[in-house]
């Protein structure tokens, strides 16, 4: 069914919106932590691995390194060398490995480039870490704009949707029921409106139309108004081409040709119907062509003038 579809697949869409967000968010947050703790672990062995071979640089200044100390440097140049993340690393690394024995020696100038070449190599990575944070906020910056820009997005679609549902389905069932309401209060010149809808509403919305006809070319009030003169009438009033009922004197339908009938049916009719109800303004109305009284003092036949043509 249409009228079905059109429900799941409105709600569907306004289901999955806010949940493809949240899963869009989930899913970056997750992405980008791991990516900036690697980043950070990385370059943080580089610099403790620097700082100490600069400690072990002076302590050999102070005098000869035992085997203990030794063993240190050599296990933090080894990470050093195990973990070049970034450009310009290796060029340090080998020039510290070229000063490397001197150093452990006590010379002073080999120390003092090994210590250049380390705290240049710490320089790289804070350098490096500074940059990542920046990338990381700018990233997060977006991606919180991109939040921004698909909720508004998801709320357009959602205001759509609730409108296409407003006009598809609400709309037709609200007019329909406020007809049904008007006709068991009297009001026999109630119709639904033609609306954009699914078949299925047309159909109901036009069925409950021809009824309401049928009933209003079969149903009168007024006394001693039998079927042979109810059949005249209403062969009299399809003779005549334009809009013509039969009204008695309280304002209530007795019959009326297809013409007026259509006319009822059309959005802008509400004006009809309850100029119909009342007889006391037909003569000061445009949309009144003309009145005959009918035999009896049963009421009057009322003619309208014909809709422009478009």
């Amino acid at each position: 069914m249409d009228v079905r579809r059109d429900l799941v697949i409105s709600m569907g869409v306004m289901i999955a919106l806010p949940l493809l967000l949240a899963a869009n968010a989930v899913m970056l947050s997750t992405r980008m932590g791991p990516a900036i703790e690697r980043v950070i672990a990385d370059n943080a062995v580089s610099m403790r691995a620097a700082a100490e071979v600069v400690e072990v640089v002076a302590e050999a200044q102070a005098g000869p390194l035992d085997d203990a100390a030794k063993t240190r440097f050599n296990t933090a140049f080894e990470r050093l060398a195990a973990n070049v993340t970034e450009d310009g690393e290796l060029q340090r690394i080998e020039a510290m490995e070229a000063a490397r024995a001197s150093a452990l020696r006590g010379e002073s100038l080999a120390a003092r480039d090994e210590v250049t070449e380390a705290l240049a190599l710490i320089d790289i990575n804070l350098e490096a870490m500074h940059r990542r944070n920046e990338e990381a906020r700018r990233l997060g910056n977006a991606n919180a704009w991109a939040a921004v820009f698909a909720g508004i997005a998801a709320f357009i679609v959602s205001r759509l949707i609730a409108r296409r549902l407003r006009r598809r389905v609400i709309e037709p069932v609200s007019d329909l029921w406020s007809v049904l309401r008007r006709v068991r209060g009297g009001d026999s010149f109630a119709r639904c409106r033609e609306f954009e809808t699914s078949s299925e509403l047309r159909d109901v919305l036009s069925a409950v139309n021809e009824l309401l006809d049928q009933r209003a070319q079969t149903h009168t009030n007024a006394p001693g108004y039998g079927e042979c003169e109810r059949a005249a009438l209403l062969a009299l009033l399809e003779q005549n081409p334009q809009p013509t009922a039969a009204v008695n004197r309280n304002g209530e339908l007795l019959a009326a040709n297809q013409a007026l009938m259509e006319r009822l049916a059309a959005a802008d009719a509400d004006a009809t119907r309850v100029l119909l109800r009342h007889p006391e303004q037909w003569e000061q109305s445009p949309l009144i062509a003309r009145t005959l009284p009918l035999s009896g003092g049963l009421g009057h036949l009322v003619m309208l003038t014909s809709p422009p043509e478009a």
